[in-house]
């Protein structure tokens, strides 16, 4: 829990950042240098962004694999299967 409050920490940091170099303007009042870094700093917060919904979704799907009932045979997932992070509980299972 504490990386996915890391995450949540840096990712506005990163965004403050990549407002400066030009993001929210319009394409043709930057320069190609500007327009390079917005969009290297566009993908390392969107990449921020989901690792930090992961760590907060991976511990709900640790959880219910613990009280997850182990007598009644159950396919691989169904205990959350509308979840975005199903694929990892299906490892789990």
């Amino acid at each position: 829990m504490e990386l996915s409050q890391l995450l949540a920490f840096a990712f506005p940091c990163v965004t403050t950042v990549e407002i400066g170099h030009g993001t929210g303007r319009h394409a043709s009042y930057l320069n190609p240098q500007q327009r390079s870094i917005a969009i290297k700093l566009d993908w390392i917060s969107q990449a921020l962004h989901i690792m930090c919904l992961l760590f907060a979704k991976l511990p709900i799907v640790i959880l219910y694999y613990e009280y997850k009932d182990r007598r009644r045979p159950c396919k691989r997932g169904c205990y959350m299967p509308y979840s975005s992070v199903s694929p990892l509980a299906e490892l789990l299972a």
